[in-house]
C-alpha cells in the first residue's frame, strides 16, 4: 500500500504495465507474421552415407534474426558418440545457419537434430523439419580416395610420404630468350592465322611414367612462346585466371587447389570440407570471395541390391558439390547419392567393385545463381537450385527433359558446360559412345518452355579428333571459339564462327592438357625490384600484355596497403611508361597494374618484389611549391630556344603547349605525369618563323581534385 501511496512508485508501475503491455503485442504479432519457412537442410533428411565430419546447414526462406541462442538452438546427437557441441554461424546471407561440430560424428551412426524454438527467435512452415535424422557412413573410403587424373605411381609414392601438404616447387621464371629446360614438352603451331589475342593457359599433362617430358603450367602467346612456365610435381589440371582475377590450379600430389596472386606467388590453397576429397575437375572463384568446387564420395554399397549379380560390398564413387565462403566455411552442399540413382550411369558396369557412376567433370555458375552441374558418366548436364538444392532440369542422359532438335547424335561423356552471355549452351562432347568414337565443340539453345533443345553450333575437326577424355570449349569475345581436345594428340584449335581454323598448336606425342584456355594477361617486368631510386627522377615501368586494351597504373610507398594513381586508361599496347618518382622516402614501394576495360575481370597484376625510393635529403633544399604557378620564359624575347619554368604542389598530369598568334598549335613539349616541385622545360624555335607565340600549361593532380590551367605570351625575333 505504501508503494501506490507513493507518486514515483505509481508512475514506475504504469511503464513495466506499457513495456508489458507492448512485449506482448510484439510477441503476438512475431506469432501472427508470415512465417519462415525451411527450405534446404544438409546433410538431407534420412540420407546415408554421410561422411561424420560433415556439418549442418539449414536455410530458411527469409532472413532471420542473428541474436540466436547458440547453446540451445541446435540440439544434435548421436546414436554412439552422443550429445555433440559445436559452433553456430549465421552465413552473409542471413539466411543460412551453419552448426560446425566440435568433434566428428562417429561411423555407422544415426545422427538426431532438433532445432529447439523454444526462445522464438525463429518461425516455420514446415515444423516437421526442426527434427529430423541422417546416418553416416560405415567406413572411411574417403580418406583412401586417390584421384584418377595422375600416375598411380606417384600417388602412392606421396602418400607413403605424407607430402600432401607439402607446397609444389617454386620453380618458375618469365621467358626472355632463355633456353628451355630439356624436358619441356615445346608447343608445335600447325596453323596460324589471325588468332585472337591473349595468352593460352595450358597444364601440360603427362601420365606416361616413362615420358622424357616433364610436367609444367604453361602461359604461351600465339607462336607458342612460353612466356611463363612452372614445373610441377605432379599433372596439374585446371590452370585458369579466375572470374575473381587471381590464378589457380589443382595439385594432385596436395590434394587441393592452390591459388596464386597475377606475380605467380602461391597465397592460398583451398581443398572440400566435411571430410571430402577435392575433386580435380573444377574449382570457381566468384568476385565476392566465395569457392564453388567438386568432390568425391566414396561410399560402400550393398549393389547385389541394386542391380543382378552386383556386388555386395562394392566402393561406389559419387560427387559432392561445395560452396565455400570467404571464412571456408561450407555454406552449401548437394551430394548426388541424394538425388542421382546409381542406375543413372550410362556405359558402366554395375557389377564391379569399384564403380564410378557419375563423374563430375564441370561446374559452372548460372546467370541466375544457380549451378549447372556435368556429369560424364551419365551424359547429362544437370541445373541446381542453390537455395533449396533442388533439381531444376536434367539435359541428356536417362532422365533427359528435353528433346534434341537439328541433331541425333546428342552428346555422350562430355566435359566443360559453360552458359553463354545469349543463354546458350557450350559442350565439349568427347564422344566417347559414339559410332565411330570423334569429338565435337557444340553448342545448343535450350528453351525451358517447350522442352527443347537445339544445335545451332558445332566444330567437328577434319579429319575426326578423338579426345576420349578431358576438353574444353572456350567461347572468347570476338566470337571464336578455342577448343582444348584434351585426352588427344591435338592439343588445341580456334576456330571461326563458320569453323574456319585461326590456331592450331601441339604439345609433343601423348602430351596432353586437361583444358585449354585463352586470357586477357599482363607480365610486369621486373626491373624496378630491388632497385632504388632517387625522388624526383624518373623509371621506366614496362610490361607485356596480350588481350588488354588499356590499363590503369599505381604505385604505393607501404608495401601495398595503400594506392597511388600514376595514370588511367593508358594505351596496354605501349608496353611502357614513364613514371616521375614521388619525394616520398620509402624501401616499400609497388607497382599495380589493373586492366581498365570495364567489360573485363579487372584483373590485377602486382610486381613481384619491392623497390625503394632513395634519400630526400639532396633535395630539401628545394622546397615543394604550395601552389600550381607557370613563370614567364627567359630570355624573352628569344632567339631561337627559351627556358619554361613551372611549379606543382602534387604530382600532375602535366601538358605544355605552344601556339602561334592564331591559335595554330606548333609544339608539344610536355604531356606526361610529373611530380611535386619544380620544373623547367625547354622550347627550341629554330623551324618557326619571328613572330608572338603563347605557351599555355594544363595540369590536374593524379587524384582528380586540383586542376590548373593558364597562358603565357613569348616573342621570338631572329
Amino acid at each position: 500500500m505504501k508503494l501506490l501511496n507513493n507518486p514515483k512508485s505509481i508512475y514506475l508501475l504504469f511503464f513495466v504495465f506499457i513495456a508489458f503491455s507492448i512485449f506482448n503485442n510484439l510477441s503476438a504479432q512475431t506469432l501472427t507474421d508470415p512465417q519462415k519457412e525451411i527450405i534446404y537442410i544438409s546433410p538431407q533428411p534420412g540420407s546415408r552415407l554421410v561422411t561424420p565430419q560433415s556439418n549442418i546447414i539449414i536455410r530458411f526462406s527469409e532472413k532471420i534474426s542473428p541474436f540466436i541462442n547458440s547453446a540451445t538452438f541446435f540440439n544434435v546427437y548421436g546414436a554412439v558418440s552422443g550429445k555433440h557441441s559445436g559452433k553456430i554461424i549465421l552465413a552473409e546471407d542471413q539466411t543460412t545457419l551453419l552448426f560446425n561440430p566440435d568433434q566428428p560424428f562417429a561411423y555407422n551412426e544415426k545422427v538426431t537434430v532438433n532445432l529447439n524454438n523454444s526462445a522464438g527467435a525463429l518461425n516455420w512452415h514446415n515444423s516437421q523439419l526442426s527434427k529430423f535424422n541422417f546416418y553416416t557412413s560405415k567406413n572411411n573410403l574417403n580418406a583412401l580416395y586417390k584421384p584418377k587424373l595422375i600416375n598411380e605411381s606417384e600417388i602412392i609414392s606421396n602418400w607413403n610420404s605424407g607430402n600432401f601438404t607439402q607446397k609444389p616447387s617454386e620453380q618458375m621464371k618469365l621467358n626472355k630468350n632463355d633456353d628451355l629446360p630439356s624436358d619441356f614438352p615445346v608447343l608445335t603451331v600447325d596453323t596460324s592465322n589471325n588468332p585472337s589475342s591473349g595468352y593460352l593457359f595450358l597444364a601440360a599433362y603427362v601420365y606416361n611414367t616413362n615420358s622424357p617430358y616433364g610436367r609444367y603450367l604453361i602461359i604461351a602467346d600465339n607462336n607458342g612462346t612460353p612466356l611463363y612456365y612452372k614445373k610441377t610435381s605432379s599433372s596439374a589440371t585446371d590452370f585458369k585466371v579466375q572470374p575473381s582475377g587471381v590464378l589457380s590450379y589443382f595439385a594432385p600430389s596436395a590434394h587441393q587447389y592452390y591459388i596464386m596472386n597475377t606475380s605467380f606467388k602461391i597465397i592460398d590453397s583451398v581443398s572440400c570440407k566435411n571430410g571430402y576429397s577435392t575433386d580435380a575437375h573444377e574449382l570457381r572463384i566468384t568476385t565476392d570471395g566465395h569457392y564453388y568446387l567438386l568432390g568425391t564420395d566414396v561410399e560402400t554399397v550393398d549393389m547385389s541390391q541394386v542391380v543382378s549379380g552386383g556386388d555386395s560390398a562394392a566402393q561406389v564413387t559419387g560427387n559432392i558439390i561445395q560452396e565455400l565462403d570467404q571464412n571456408k566455411n561450407v555454406v552449401f552442399q548437394w551430394r548426388t547419392f541424394d538425388y542421382f540413382k546409381i542406375t543413372d550411369a550410362v556405359g558402366i558396369n554395375l557389377t564391379t567393385h569399384t564403380i564410378d557412376y557419375a563423374h563430375a567433370n564441370a561446374l559452372d555458375i548460372d546467370t541466375d545463381g544457380n549451378l549447372l552441374l556435368s556429369c560424364r558418366n551419365m551424359n547429362e548436364i544437370t541445373k541446381i537450385d542453390t537455395s533449396t538444392g533442388d533439381i531444376i532440369w536434367r539435359f541428356g542422359g536417362k532422365n533427359n527433359h528435353f528433346t534434341f532438335v537439328n541433331d541425333t547424335l546428342a552428346f555422350t561423356y562430355q566435359h566443360a558446360i559453360r552458359r553463354l552471355p545469349n543463354g546458350d549452351l557450350t559442350i565439349f562432347d568427347d564422344g566417347n559412345l559414339h559410332t565411330p568414337t570423334f569429338s565435337r565443340a557444340v553448342e545448343y539453345k535450350l528453351n525451358e518452355s517447350d522442352s527443347t533443345a537445339t544445335l545451332v553450333w558445332q566444330y567437328r575437326n577434319n579429319p575426326d579428333i578423338y579426345g576420349f577424355a578431358m576438353g574444353y570449349v572456350q567461347r572468347l569475345n570476338n566470337g571464336n571459339t578455342l577448343i582444348g581436345w584434351g585426352a588427344a594428340n591435338k592439343t588445341l584449335t580456334e576456330v571461326t564462327p563458320s569453323g574456319n581454323i585461326t590456331l592450331a598448336m601441339n604439345f609433343p606425342l601423348n602430351v596432353w592438357s586437361y583444358r585449354a584456355y585463352r586470357f586477357p594477361f599482363l607480365f610486369i617486368d621486373s626491373t624496378l625490384a630491388g632497385n632504388v631510386f632517387a625522388p624526383q627522377d624518373s623509371a621506366e615501368i614496362n610490361w607485356q600484355s596480350s588481350g588488354i586494351d588499356s590499363v590503369n597504373i599505381y604505385y604505393s610507398t607501404d608495401n601495398g596497403n595503400s594506392w597511388n594513381t600514376m595514370v588511367n586508361n593508358y594505351d596496354a599496347a605501349k608496353g611502357s611508361y614513364k613514371w616521375y618518382v614521388p619525394s616520398v622516402e620509402s624501401d616499400q614501394c609497388k607497382i599495380k597494374i589493373v586492366n581498365a576495360d570495364a567489360g573485363s575481370r579487372h584483373n590485377v597484376f602486382k610486381n613481384a618484389s619491392t623497390f625503394s625510393i632513395g634519400n630526400t635529403t639532396s633535395i630539401s633544399s628545394v622546397s615543394v611549391p604550395q601552389k600550381y604557378s607557370l613563370s614567364a620564359n627567359y630570355p624573352n624575347p628569344f632567339n631561337p630556344t627559351t627556358t619554361i619554368s613551372y611549379n606543382l604542389p602534387v604530382t600532375s598530369n602535366v601538358k605544355i603547349r605552344v601556339y602561334n598568334l592564331i591559335g595554330q598549335l606548333v609544339a608539344v613539349l610536355v604531356n606526361s605525369v610529373k611530380s611535386a616541385g619544380n620544373h623547367k622545360v625547354v622550347f627550341d624555335a629554330s623551324n618557326l618563323s619571328s613572330g608572338v607565340y603563347f605557351d599555355a600549361i594544363d595540369a590536374i593532380s593524379v587524384d582528380g581534385k586540383r586542376h590548373y590551367s593558364t597562358v603565357n605570351k613569348m616573342v621570338l625575333i631572329k
